[in-house]
């Protein structure tokens, strides 16, 4: 860098971007350079003035961000961070760094040219593979002061066109996820690092199955399609979203009834009924003393049962 008579020389990493996923990451730029007159020799030592503006582009552009401070240099090290207060550090928007920027020093009114381009750091190893993006206790959130909607990891795509290749509209997907088999490939877990099975809230597997936890809204948690009789009942399709177990489905005391074992609690939970073919019209299902299973009837308009297929949902 070098303009009039200050010649900046980085040393180190010289700009070390780190703004990490992780939140115990400082969320800070470390700046280290050299100061020397024109004859090599480090300027005085002393307190100096520093602007840095972070730009989007090598010349001309617009400026991204900018913190001035004042910076003791000795023997001509400069050594700070960007910004300087930990408090403003934590409130800088990572979304800012989503794209190549340049920065720019003024070192007590004097401009150094040409801008230096942000390089990357150690911290980016937060994302490899294998690597879990955690927020410390106490900084739950709002992550971003005044951006309460940005988490830990936000992903925008800035085409909304369907008529712009490369849009939403048009590719279908903004992120892919490829897996080979019916593994988790997305799996949102409560109370525990680890993500053990007990601990999971909801999921998505790579068979296209999509399942969330009992206690959660949002998803349907299971369905049957059912002959609901007093002699025959079968359960001939369902799939269950919670344990994913089997729904069985038992015999009922007298014509059109039958009773459906979801193999968990749902008590708590909301449920449609409703017949196959349009005549008898009518079902209705109630909670059975097990907290697990539904005592279903089927009946015509005048409230006579009739055997026959159902299909219940439960939300």
């Amino acid at each position: 860098m070098k303009k009039r008579g200050l010649l900046v020389v980085s040393i180190c990493i010289g700009i070390a971007l780190l703004l990490g996923a992780c939140a115990t990451t400082p969320r800070q730029v470390g700046y280290q350079a050299v100061l020397t007159g024109p004859g090599g020799i480090p300027v005085a030592n002393g307190n100096y003035t520093v602007t840095v503006k972070f730009w989007d582009a090598l010349t001309a552009g617009s400026v991204v961000y900018q913190d001035d401070q004042t910076v003791t240099v000795t023997n001509g090290i400069l050594n700070i961070a960007i910004p300087d207060l930990v408090t403003e550090a934590n409130s800088l928007d990572p979304a800012n760094f989503s794209r190549p920027l340049w920065v720019e020093l003024t070192i007590n009114g004097e401009t150094l040219s040409p801008r230096q381009k942000l390089l990357g750091t150690p911290y980016a190893l937060n994302l490899v593979g294998g690597a879990v993006v955690a927020l410390a206790t106490g900084e739950e959130g709002p992550l971003v002061t005044g951006a309460p909607e940005r988490g830990v990891l936000t992903i925008v795509n800035s085409f909304a066109n369907n008529t712009v290749a490369g849009s939403p509209g048009a590719t279908g997907l903004v992120v892919g996820i490829l897996d080979n088999s019916d593994s988790d490939v997305i799996r949102a877990c409560a109370g525990n690092l680890t993500c053990q099975s007990a601990d999971v809230v909801f999921r998505v597997r790579g068979n296209g199955d999509v399942s969330q936890s009992a206690t959660g809204n949002g998803l349907v948690k299971a369905a049957v399609y059912a002959n609901c009789a007093a002699a025959g009942s079968s359960a001939p399709r369902s799939f269950n979203n919670v344990t994913g177990g089997a729904i069985t489905i038992a015999n009922g005391a007298a014509t059109g009834r039958c009773t459906l074992d979801f193999g968990f609690d749902i008590s708590s939970r909301y449920w449609v009924a409703m017949p196959v073919v349009a005549s008898p019209r009518f079902v209705t299902c109630i909670l059975n003393v097990d907290h697990n299973k539904l005592d279903c009837y089927r009946f015509d308009n005048a409230g006579a049962g009739a055997n026959g297929f159902i299909m219940v949902t439960l939300y």
